[in-house]
């Protein structure tokens, strides 16, 4: 009767300390610090959409304290929100895109367009050379982004996962 009592209060004791210990919650990415994605969807200024979807991928391995959240080849996305077309006087076509956050276990990563901002945009264009004068007389060049194109963007603020998710 003894021994059952004994066995019975350190199970309650291993029971009360297995509850009560927790796992340390993983270690996030700095806010601003650099997400490497690839397109995986090509775009082209010509045929694209606003509210196309657009596929991206991680090029490298989220790490944050020398531990990886998130491998290389993880999905992410976004959407286009802005579209314009090549033009006369050599104006180049562009794309504007809203980033989707990036799902890394139970929380949420915004991606931003640039170190310090708030937005979830990236406007991507290309540089137009105008040639006096006869550029005047010229479209621009289509903006085409490649499967495998690279694009840095940045960590933003981390948050729980959404109930839609």
């Amino acid at each position: 009767m003894i021994r059952s009592r004994k066995f019975a209060s350190w199970l309650l004791v291993a029971a009360t300390c297995c509850a009560t210990a927790q796992t340390p919650p993983l270690p996030m990415p700095a806010e601003g610090a650099p997400v490497a994605l690839v397109f995986t969807t090509a775009l082209n200024s010509r045929t694209a959409a606003v509210g196309d979807p657009v596929a991206f991928e991680l090029a490298e391995d989220l790490k944050a304290d020398g531990v990886v959240l998130a491998k290389a080849g993880s999905p992410a996305s976004g959407r286009v929100v802005q579209v314009k077309r090549a033009a006369l006087a050599g104006r180049s076509g562009s794309i504007g895109l809203r980033l989707n956050d990036l799902a890394v276990g139970h929380v949420q990563i915004e991606l931003r367009g640039d170190r310090e901002g708030a937005g979830s945009e990236v406007q991507l264009s290309r540089p137009h050379h105008l040639k006096w004068p006869m550029g005047l007389l010229r479209n621009g060049d289509e903006l085409e982004i490649k499967v495998g194109a690279p694009l840095t963007v940045f960590a933003g603020k981390v948050g729980p996962m959404s109930a839609s998710e």
